[in-house]
């Protein structure tokens, strides 16, 4: 998860994951000598406990709102990693259907023009139809102006997919296939178009990182950096019982942790105080407002940091720490 990662999602090849999905449930489990005992359409044999329960904790982590702040949306943070099929962050918003849902990666260039950024499902379900190529072969007639983010309309139209499903949608065939077939964040972004999310750029955009990480370190600090972050990228490499791997990694704080993650860190919390503290607005005159909530999603190196910057901004009322 360490570095900026893609500005945007390729198409549906590009979205193929083969880890295996983990479980978040719970279970309960009783011995019966040695029986199997079923649980989320799964089977599990117990063969050594008596009423023993296994609990796993509730998926993502809470962010404390604003004690001087009235009306704030419940946030949620999830730490994702950038290539493999995570999903908790995903069912999670297909479960509490969040106004908001903030993400790290951009969905496609156009998402990644500027921080806060937002799309949503019937916008861009619009221009795919206005602009849908007209009859002919591929790459020969039709509209001129098609789109050609393939990646855009594939998310678009498993999104589409999803919302054709019965309630819920985290139970519904469609998504138990494909929960294992993409990556974490592609699932993010049909989740949030799922449920009529705000889907909120919340980094600033990929070019200015790349543009500070190279002018603003001295030479000095550049081959520093450079050589930090070879030995970090070497470490992944190692097995466990590698000798190299029990040596201490370099301490954190040199010139790429300063712009490429501490930097971002403060951003990302900006952002999601932002879309936390938006005024939703009634469908009806005479109708409440029902608040929704905020899911933020990123790569899991951001997260202790995002959560420093947001009790900071917590402890000042929301004036500090994010900005």
């Amino acid at each position: 998860t360490r570095g900026v990662g893609p500005t945007s999602s390729a198409s549906s090849a590009s979205y193929s994951a083969s880890a295996a999905p983990s479980l978040s449930a719970r279970h309960r489990l009783h011995r019966r000598g040695g029986t199997t005992c079923a649980a989320a359409s799964r089977s599990y044999t117990v063969a050594a406990f008596t009423d023993v329960e296994v609990e796993d904790k509730p998926p993502g982590t809470p962010l404390a709102p604003f004690a001087d702040v009235d009306g704030m949306h419940a946030v949620t943070l999830f730490g994702v990693s950038h290539m493999t099929n995570n999903y908790e962050a995903a069912e999670h918003i297909l479960r509490t259907k969040p106004a908001s849902v903030v993400v790290e990666t951009a969905m496609c260039p156009e998402h990644a023009v500027a921080r806060g950024t937002a799309l949503n499902f019937s916008d861009v379900f619009a221009a795919m139809a206005i602009f849908q190529p007209q009859g002919g072969p591929p790459g020969g007639g039709g509209n001129p102006n098609a789109n050609p983010n393939q990646g855009l309309e594939f998310i678009t139209r498993v999104a589409h997919q999803l919302r054709l499903e019965q309630q819920p949608l985290e139970k519904s065939p469609f998504w138990l296939h494909m929960k294992t077939q993409l990556p974490a964040e592609p699932l993010v972004y049909a989740a949030a178009f799922a449920v009529d999310a705000r889907l909120v750029y919340g980094d600033r955009p990929k070019e200015i990182t790349y543009r500070r990480l190279l002018a603003c370190p001295t030479l000095a600090e550049m081959d520093t950096t450079f050589g930090n972050q070879s030995a970090r990228n070497y470490r992944l490499l190692l097995d466990e019982g590698n000798p190299q791997a029990a040596i201490p990694p370099t301490p954190a704080g040199d010139a790429f942790e300063t712009i490429i993650i501490d930097e971002r860190d403060a951003i990302l919390a900006h952002t999601i105080r932002e879309e936390a503290m938006r005024k939703d607005v009634a469908t009806e005159p005479a109708a409440p407002v029902v608040r929704r909530g905020v899911v933020a999603v990123m790569g899991a190196d951001h997260c202790p940091g995002v959560e420093r910057h947001w009790r900071a901004m917590a402890s000042s009322g929301g004036s500090g720490g994010g900005g």
